[in-house]
């Protein structure tokens, strides 16, 4: 006999963001979860041909192989997937999604879901990335942060040239804000491991001085992320591009208000109650290991102007937008995010046709 469910995920950089939602789809959904590794192999990939399951999520990026491959293991493909720009379709991916019953997208933005639909590509729903809260453990941050400054806290997957010019971006607006406002303010960097120093000589080239930042560039579990976002007084997403920004609603769940462009996806996911938005002067399409993202490019002046802002808020009423943080991100709530797959997949049952 068949199992009702099966999740897939695809992990290339270890334990963060598509790895995380597959984690967070399988606890609210009560699916068993198969990680696999992100390199096409077939033994790998055969996996959920063990279990036979009737339906297979896929969590990840969108390989035509795989998810062809998926298809003939189970007859209902469920792909969740973002992409950060006008990705390329595959012609096969195209006909399994548009002309048959048995691949089905879901995006969590709308962006992602109009980017996608521009070219061509049949989006069945928009699903938000979710938190769970409940889940996250109450522990103290064990960092040496300053108790008397506004510590402003910025999180970067990996160094890659989109994600390094978007901490640029950060530095330059950084920069300009008033003396009066800079001294009232400490950066803290979570960069990926062992990336520290190389981050630092950018700093010490721009005139950074020791005693107004902190870089953090060791292995940090979830829940010390989650510490750390509840140490911080305030989140500036570094991200020129993006299908989501599952950041974001980690650090309101911690009661953490947040700086963002103002362009999708972000605008999608932050409110002015909880929040500060930066106008984008400008769009380029920007190729990084032969993939189109589409960077967002800050106004800097207008940027450095919602920092100051922001500071002086978190300054004053810090307890206040903490409480309104936590409330917002309940929309975020993973269990009623993800119990929307439910809903999809019933519907996908009681509408099922001939293969």
């Amino acid at each position: 006999m068949q199992n009702i469910f099966g999740v897939v995920t695809v992990t290339t950089h270890g334990p963060y963001g598509f790895s995380y939602v597959a984690q967070e789809i399988a606890h609210v959904l009560n699916m068993p979860l198969m990680e696999l590794s992100g390199k096409l192999g077939p033994l790998n990939y055969l996996k959920p041909l063990r279990v036979r399951p009737s339906f297979i999520i896929s969590v990840g990026t969108i390989p035509p192989k795989k998810l062809m491959l998926f298809s003939v293991i189970s007859k209902r493909v469920i792909a969740y997937v973002a992409v950060e720009g006008p990705f390329p379709i595959s012609k096969s991916i195209l006909w399994l999604a548009n002309n048959t019953n048995r691949l089905f997208i879901v995006t969590p933005s709308n962006y992602v879901k109009n980017e996608l639909s521009s070219l061509g590509l049949k989006v069945k729903c928009v699903i938000p990335h979710g938190v769970d809260s409940n889940r996250i453990r109450r522990e103290n941050n064990r960092l040496n942060l300053p108790l008397n400054k506004v510590k402003v806290l910025t999180v970067a997957s990996s160094l890659q040239y989109r994600k390094l010019l978007g901490l640029l971006y950060i530095l330059r607006a950084w920069s300009k804000l008033p003396w009066g406002v800079r001294k009232n303010g400490f950066l803290i960097f979570k960069l990926p491991k062992e990336t520290g120093k190389s981050f630092k000589e950018i700093m010490d080239s721009l005139g950074f001085r020791n005693d107004e930042y902190m870089l953090l560039d060791s292995y940090f579990t979830r829940n010390e992320m989650f510490a750390l976002y509840r140490a911080a007084d305030l989140y500036v997403h570094p991200a020129l591009s993006d299908g989501f920004g599952l950041p974001i609603i980690e650090a309101l769940a911690c009661g953490t208000p947040t700086i963002v462009l103002n362009a999708e996806p972000w605008n999608e996911i932050v409110t002015e109650n909880v929040g500060w938005f930066v106008k984008v002067d400008k769009e380029i399409i920007l190729h990084e290991d032969n993939l189109p993202y589409r960077l967002r490019i800050p106004n800097i002046h207008d940027f450095s102007k919602k920092i100051a802002e922001a500071i002086l808020c978190c300054k004053e009423n810090r307890e206040i937008l903490k409480k309104k943080c936590a409330e917002y991100a309940r929309i975020f709530d993973s269990r009623k995010v993800y119990g929307k797959f439910k809903e999809l997949i019933k519907d996908l049952i009681s509408h099922k046709t001939q293969d």
